[in-house]
């Protein structure tokens, strides 16, 4: 029954939409206290990256590992990233009313908008960021600004599909259930070669998986997060730079 093989191509796209479907309802019931919103996203990213992209296994256990450890980090992000949020979104309502009477009004109102493209653009790469690295508040900060402005219009296409992505699940809610796990199926790989990039530029190592396995069972390691501690390594990276220098 070649039908039914596990290997079979048919059997792999099901697999797939499995998982995606899964990692959206986990991604869902996790962002229900709002303030998790970050941790289940870079949660999702991880576990997309790491296993289904990879056609592993044990997408719920990589997924929850992977919150629990963005939690400490991921929460105060969510809370300034609500915060910044929501006081874009009323200088916008006000700006929209300025624009209305004056020039100067409008002028206001497109400088908000390129306010919220900014911090939309910022929200969305504190995924990869969270996913991927250890190091301060301020750190992820940065580095979603830099990850966002890196390529201008790989971030506006990312972010237009967001949009088409929400105007889809506003028109048919029940899509809820897979769109999530699609628009991060689309996105991470764009995301992982950017990072990836960045730790090649910066000389940074990332650690394996499992550095405890044998070799034997390296073609099947246990899912763990990354542990790249961003602010030694750089700062590592910046004094090996200035003894080369000195020399």
């Amino acid at each position: 029954m070649g039908a039914f093989r596990y290997d079979n191509p048919f059997m792999n796209i099901m697999v797939r939409i499995a998982n995606l479907m899964i990692l959206s309802f986990f991604w869902l019931i996790c962002c229900i206290p709002v303030i998790t919103a970050l941790p289940a996203s870079a949660a999702m990213y991880h576990t997309m990256v790491k296993v289904v992209h990879r056609q592993g296994n044990g997408v719920a256990k990589d997924f929850f590992h992977a919150f629990a450890g963005s939690l400490k980090k991921g929460i105060p992000l969510s809370l300034a990233a609500a915060g910044a949020g929501t006081l874009l979104a009323y200088a916008l309502y006000i700006g929209r009313q300025m624009a209305e009477r004056s020039l100067a009004g409008t002028f206001y109102y497109v400088f908000g908008l390129g306010l919220a493209f900014l911090l939309i653009a910022g929200i969305l790469h504190l995924i990869p960021a969270l996913a991927t690295f250890e190091g301060s508040v301020g750190m992820y900060l940065r580095l979603a600004m830099y990850f966002g402005g890196k390529n201008i219009l790989k971030t506006l296409l990312r972010l237009l599909l967001l949009v088409l992505v929400a105007l889809m699940a506003d028109f048919y809610p029940i899509a809820l259930l897979i769109l999530p796990g699609v628009y991060m199926d689309l996105v991470s790989p764009g995301m992982k070669k950017m990072a990836d990039r960045f730790m090649a530029d910066n000389g940074i190592t990332p650690e394996p998986d499992d550095p405890q396995a044998p070799e034997a069972v390296q073609e099947a390691p246990e899912i763990t997060m990354p542990s790249i501690d961003l602010d030694r390594e750089l700062s590592g990276a910046a004094g090996a730079a200035e003894d080369n220098r000195n020399e």
